[in-house]
Parts: structure tokens; sequence; C-alpha cells
């Protein structure tokens, strides 16, 4: 059938590039057979992929909003991750066995105490 004997409202619209992608998506019975019922298109794929880039834009439009912290609570942060690590690197250590513990890893473990203590007293100026 030629192309300009077709009526301008079944025509598809343009498009600017090509659709080469191919998306598979596994439903129930229940829930194609609601899709085809809402289908207000002959072709299920258009449906689909209207319905799929309508939701995109709209999820698109309501951006969330990005946290943005002051110098002094970033700092704050970087100061508990590395408290954090510290912990974890104590108390992976503690597990591994402390009666098995000599002296100086005994000693060094306390150093790390005092200085988490140290760095969580700078954090909080005012309960000094």
């Amino acid at each position: 059938m030629n192309a300009d004997k077709i009526p301008a409202w079944q025509r598809p619209e343009p498009v600017e590039e090509h659709r080469t992608n191919i998306v598979k998506v596994r439903l129930t019975d229940s829930e194609l057979n609601l899709i085809k019922e809402k289908n207000p298109h002959a072709s299920l794929s258009r449906f689909m992929r209207e319905a799929t880039l309508n939701a995109a834009r709209s999820a698109a439009q309501i951006e969330q909003p990005k946290q943005k912290y002051s110098k002094s609570q970033r700092d704050t942060l970087i100061a508990l991750s590395r408290i954090g690590t510290n912990v974890n690197q104590i108390a992976r250590a503690i597990n591994v066995d402390v009666k098995n513990l000599n002296d100086i890893d005994k000693t060094k473990l306390l150093i790390l105490l005092l200085d988490i203590e140290k760095q969580l007293k700078e954090l909080r100026p005012d309960d000094r």
C-alpha cells in the first residue's frame, strides 16, 4: 500500500531516530489483560512506550532536592567517618582473639581508643 493513500490520522508520527532497542517485560495474565483493556492505541508497544515515557518525564520533573552541607558539616561527617573506621578496626582486632594479644597490641588498642575519644571531644567543643 502506498503511504500517500494512508489517512493522516493513521500515519505514525515521524521519529527523529530509529527505535532499535528492545525491552522485554514479563507480565501475569491479569496484568496483560488490564493493559489490553485500558489501551487506547491499536498498538500495545505504542501504549507501553508512551505510558513509560510519560511516567519517566513526570518523575524527571520532580527532582529530589540536593542536600548541601556547609564546610563545617562536611568536616564533621568526614571526622565521624574516620572515627567509625577506627572503631571498626579496633572491634575487628578485639574479636580476632583478645586472649592472645600481647602487651604491645593492647597498648596500640588503648592508644587508638584514646585517639577516638580525642576526636569525639573535638567534634563536641561545648562538652569540654
